[in-house]
């Protein structure tokens, strides 16, 4: 939580001349608080893993539609933080190997999820994209078409009163 902190820190200070919006998600701080932060559309977010799937998971506030790059990182401190839960599921009785693959499977597949979520949105994003592209053509094209229609009738039309002239 603390190097989210500095983090954001960080982008404050060198954001500020740009007009950057920040947004720190992480535990110990109230859903519906960071929730409203988040609705604010910030630049970027700052947010511990565990509360980002929880906000992604039980929020219509924060997708990851308009995500333009998501970085994970381990950092030492959740090293730590796994010998730690060993030492007490040893101390609880339970299997610490069984519990931490549960624990780390779920990790792989929260990350999997996000990105096959931005693979499949940068997908739609590119067909969307691509039919606008398609529908312009479509449309110059047609206008193109119709305007050289317009300019063949004018000279079948100059020729017919040219020739009635002549008469």
């Amino acid at each position: 939580r603390e190097l989210a902190y500095q983090i954001a820190e960080q982008f404050r200070v060198l954001g500020k001349p740009l007009g950057l919006k920040d947004c720190v998600v992480v535990g110990g701080i109230d859903m519906i608080t960071q929730a409203l932060e988040l609705s604010r559309k910030p630049h970027v977010v700052i947010a511990t893993p565990g509360r980002l799937a929880d906000h992604i998971q039980s929020s219509n506030t924060f997708n990851l539609k308009k995500i333009k790059f998501l970085e994970l990182a381990s950092t030492d401190f959740d090293e730590k933080k796994e010998i730690n839960k060993r030492k007490q599921m040893i101390l609880e009785g339970k299997d610490p190997d069984m519990e931490l693959e549960k624990i780390k499977e779920g990790k792989r597949k929260f990350q999997q999820r996000i990105h096959e979520t931005l693979e499949r949105q940068t997908a739609t994003r590119l067909k969307h994209k691509l039919l606008k592209k398609k529908r312009k053509q479509a449309k110059r094209r047609e206008q193109l078409q119709s305007g050289a229609g317009i300019s063949s009738m004018d000279k079948s039309l100059k020729s017919v009163t040219t020739s009635q002239a002549a008469i």
